[in-house]
């Protein structure tokens, strides 16, 4: 079984810790990653993507895969260097990273997939 959220806010309501259902994070851990990727048509423009995942286990042994995908938007490789995408997806990343360390919770780069 899996779960997809859209928002940051979202996946966080999921791996509510205080959850008496659930027991934890698979190896008390959250993957996640900012990929980058180049417009077909237009070589100057390239989407961000920001994704996170985690694994949560209940206390019955069940495992639900929780995955979260937001796109940031794009970023313009002209002379400006506007880089709005990157710009959110690194936000995103901050607000994740403040999260895990006042939850103890591990990040690594990556995906889960299941």
């Amino acid at each position: 079984m899996r779960i997809e959220t859209e928002t940051l806010p979202q996946f966080l309501s999921n791996v509510d810790l205080k959850d008496e259902e659930i027991e934890g994070l698979y190896r008390n851990t959250i993957h996640y990653s900012i990929t980058h990727r180049q417009d077909d048509q237009r070589e100057h423009i390239v989407y961000v993507v920001f994704q996170a995942s985690t694994i949560l286990c209940y206390k019955d042994k069940d495992q639900i895969l929780l995955q979260l995908g937001i796109n940031c938007g794009r970023d313009n490789r002209t002379g400006n260097g506007h880089s709005e995408g990157s710009d959110v997806a690194t936000k995103l990343e901050n607000k994740l990273k403040e999260w895990a360390k006042a939850h103890s919770v591990k990040l690594k780069p990556g995906l889960m997939n299941f």
